[in-house]
């Protein structure tokens, strides 16, 4: 069974050794707190935004298809502590601190 592995407030990012979406070790390129994620399935599904390791926020997003990671699109501001829903074709971004 994957595990997806998150952030908790007071203890920190923690890491996926088994990888973030499959058993297959796909994991995505840039370590992210605090990062929002939408899509159907999942082998459709976009993670978004968020914190780097050393606390900068981010723009980029990653698109997960079933086998790889891949990079997408930026969103227009840096943010962080999002919320998001939809499919991965027509996602949506609510709130965020930036």
């Amino acid at each position: 069974m994957p595990h997806v592995y998150g952030y908790d407030p007071g203890v920190g990012l923690r890491t996926a050794s088994g990888g973030v979406f499959s058993l297959a070790n796909s994991t995505l390129s840039t370590a992210r707190t605090r990062c929002a994620g939408f899509g159907t399935a999942r082998i459709a599904s976009a993670t978004v935004a968020g914190k780097n390791a050393s606390g900068t926020k981010l723009t980029s997003t990653e698109e997960y298809n079933g086998s790889v990671v891949i990079a997408g699109g930026n969103i227009a501001t840096a943010k962080h502590s999002l919320a998001a829903c939809g499919s991965l074709t027509t996602g949506l971004l609510v709130g965020g601190a930036t």
